[in-house]
């Protein structure tokens, strides 16, 4: 999504140095998602064999009903949904508090 919404206004852009920024974060989104990927096969499919990554029908209706939302509105829920992620990270590393109790290997995986 964060990729499909960004990516139709890198051809509007004139500046070399942002256009050089949106690439960074088009590919660091990528490897984020490659990422998840790998967790899922590590920690989550091994428990769950059963458990789909993506549900085809639900994928492609997801996929198509993106695009009825417009450029605009997608560019600015990514935007949105990027500082809440920020605000939450922030949060979670001052806050100590919040990993009490926590097993070591997944408060490792939190930093």
């Amino acid at each position: 999504f964060v990729i499909l919404s960004v990516l139709p206004f890198l051809r509007d852009l004139k500046n070399e140095t942002l256009i050089k920024k949106v690439k960074r974060f088009v590919r660091q989104e990528a490897n984020h998602s490659k990422e998840h990927y790998r967790f899922y096969l590590k920690i989550v499919k091994p428990h769950y064999p059963n458990l789909l990554v993506k549900n085809q029908r639900s994928y492609q209706f997801s996929k198509g009903g993106i695009f009825l939302l417009g450029k605009r509105l997608r560019l600015s829920i990514v935007a949105a949904v990027e500082h809440l992620t920020a605000i939450t990270a922030d949060l979670y590393l001052r806050d100590k508090a919040l990993f009490k109790g926590i097993d070591e290997p997944l408060l490792s995986i939190w930093h």
